[in-house]
């Protein structure tokens, strides 16, 4: 199932003040799959011109998490990031400074995006248990985990491409042609983002 811009921006909107919102806005409006989101590093991420390098992506093997290629070719590829990616990303990146501070010597450096309050990678498994938890929180049911979080879809993202080739979303998604799947129809009428 994919999220409807009413439901993520709900969701949005419910994990605004969360230490990890940043995450959930990325999800939303680029597509990226959760351990993609995971492995970014501040070096892949450039805020002036808008964009952010996809080349690798966290997973979790017994009881490590490593790092590892995207899923598949087509995943490695730069994303753009429209204004409210940006601006989440550059609270977030406020919050982290804060965080190591106070954390001092404890601090793992990793140079990670999305980590763990004392630096260290998030476990991606973690992750969807967190999400799970906000969603059930934020009311909304485990029926829509699957859409945004697993295969990195939410309609935030879809609109980009409303009304243009046969499914550009595979470039940004990091899916091959043949695996994307849903429509573009009847989406044109929707709010600009």
């Amino acid at each position: 199932m994919v999220w409807t811009p009413v439901q993520t921006q709900a969701f949005l909107n419910h994990t605004a003040r969360h230490r990890l919102s940043a995450l959930f806005v990325l999800l939303a409006y680029t597509g990226c799959r959760r351990g993609e989101a995971c492995a970014l590093r501040w070096e892949d991420i450039d805020l002036i011109t808008g964009e952010a390098a996809i080349h690798c992506q966290l997973l979790r093997i017994g009881t490590q998490t490593l790092q590892g290629p995207p899923k598949t070719d087509a995943g490695i590829r730069t994303l753009a990031l429209v204004r409210p990616v940006m601006k989440a990303l550059s609270d977030h990146r406020r919050t982290l400074a804060v965080e190591r501070s106070a954390v001092g010597a404890a601090w793992t450096e990793t140079y990670l995006v999305f980590t763990r309050p004392d630096g260290s990678a998030l476990n991606p498994a973690a992750v969807s248990d967190l999400f799970d938890r906000l969603i059930h929180e934020a009311g909304r049911g485990r029926s829509i985990r699957q859409g945004m979080l697993e295969k990195g879809q939410s309609q935030i993202g879809g609109q980009r491409f409303a009304g243009g080739s046969e499914d550009p979303r595979a470039q940004t998604d990091g899916h091959r042609p043949r695996y994307c799947h849903g429509t573009t129809r009847g989406q044109a009428g929707w709010p600009s983002l």
